[in-house]
């Protein structure tokens, strides 16, 4: 059992390397929260909230409303991990990055406590992985530049964000396979970027580019014609958006609507309910990729975690915080170079936090809330 006696919260805001834009919008910093969870010994467990408006319905300011309503649920109780994920998903609907955040901040003081990785708490044994690195929307020259540099980093997975239809997006593959060959895994991604029509005609035109997956073509509610569209190309297409939580999981099998499913903490509400539809997935022959927002290295860490312990995530996609111009956050899941990443075998999470980096704005406990943002 772990007993919370109060909570804190701070606020960050890193810069990109550079300008990252997607199908629906452009994005130059990561901003979100990194909290502090504390136990009646003084024992400290971290957990991040990256929100991403467009994609959860939220920002910082609603997360922190969030983490205001949820965190007192959990202070001064003897409580497990499953009890504090039945708790948090029983009080709120949505918000799932205020849910990943006390949930993260919870089992990495839950496994220091037992002195084991927190992959290692919840029976897993992969402490390494391969990531790929993700290219936004950018003209050829551009998007062969990026690739060509992240080739020479040692890179072998690359993702492309497409979306602007069919001249543009398959310009790029044709351009970028051109460039770089054809050993290089690639991966692409309209971010609900097409119409049902404009997928069929993309998709048949990718098919001679060898391309591993088409993540997210349609919106994410055209469910029904996600499993239409999959009828007529041979590219496997993964599902993000569309499955935020395990329902939506059995959902989207059910209809027959992917043939990869995407899991991200921020999306699922943390780590557990990531393992629910991991184990879905395996139960049902379908494999599972894990993504993230744009992170910190703490969230990060935390998929890579999931990783450790759910062997039915094939496709890795957490590659946001090498993106970043610094981190407040070290440790963890340290990037080797050329998308490899290695967990420690530190307690918990692993991570350290640079608090002099971070914004404090306030402390929950269960006399008394101080809170501002």
């Amino acid at each position: 059992m772990v007993l919370v006696k109060k909570i804190k919260l701070y606020k960050y805001s890193v810069p990109l390397k550079g300008e990252f834009r997607i199908s629906f919008g452009t994005t130059l910093k990561a901003e979100g929260l990194i909290i502090v969870l504390e136990d009646d010994e003084g024992i400290k467990g971290y957990g991040e909230a990256s929100p991403a408006s467009k994609i959860l319905g939220t920002t910082p300011e609603i997360s922190f409303s969030a983490i205001k309503r949820l965190g007192p649920l959990i202070i001064n109780k003897e409580l497990q991990p499953r009890d504090v994920h039945e708790i948090l998903h029983s009080s709120l609907n949505y918000n799932g990055d205020a849910k990943a955040a006390l949930e993260i901040g919870f089992l990495d003081l839950w496994c220091k406590k037992r002195k084991k990785p927190l992959y290692r708490c919840l029976g897993g044994s992969r402490n390494e992985f391969v990531t790929d690195m993700t290219i936004g929307i950018k003209n050829v020259e551009e998007t062969i530049k990026d690739a060509e540099e992240y080739l020479n980093e040692g890179f072998k997975y690359l993702k492309l964000k497409l979306g602007e239809g069919y001249q543009k997006d398959v310009e790029r593959v044709k351009a970028l396979r051109d460039a770089i060959g054809y050993d290089v895994h690639l991966k692409v991604d309209a971010n609900q970027g097409w119409s049902l029509k404009e997928a069929i005609r993309i998709g048949r035109a990718l098919e001679k580019y060898e391309i591993d997956l088409i993540e997210q073509p349609l919106k994410y509610w055209m469910i029904p014609q996600h499993a239409e569209l999959r009828k007529f190309i041979e590219i496997p297409i993964a599902l993000d958006e569309s499955v935020h939580t395990s329902k939506d999981a059995i959902r989207a099998i059910k209809e027959g609507a992917a043939d990869i499913i995407n899991i991200k903490l921020m999306k699922s509400g943390g780590i557990l309910e990531g393992e629910k539809i991991a184990t879905i997935s395996e139960s049902s022959g379908i494999p599972n990729m894990i993504g993230c927002m744009i992170e910190t290295r703490l969230a990060i860490t935390a998929a890579g975690h999931l990783v450790g312990i759910a062997k039915n995530i094939v496709h890795i996609d957490l590659d946001s915080d090498i993106s970043l111009k610094w981190d407040p956050v070290s440790g963890g899941a340290e990037h080797l170079g050329g998308g490899k990443r290695r967990l420690n075998d530190t307690p918990g999470l692993g991570v350290n936090i640079d608090f002099n980096k971070l914004e404090y704005i306030g402390e929950i406990t269960e006399e008394k809330s101080s809170l501002y943002i």
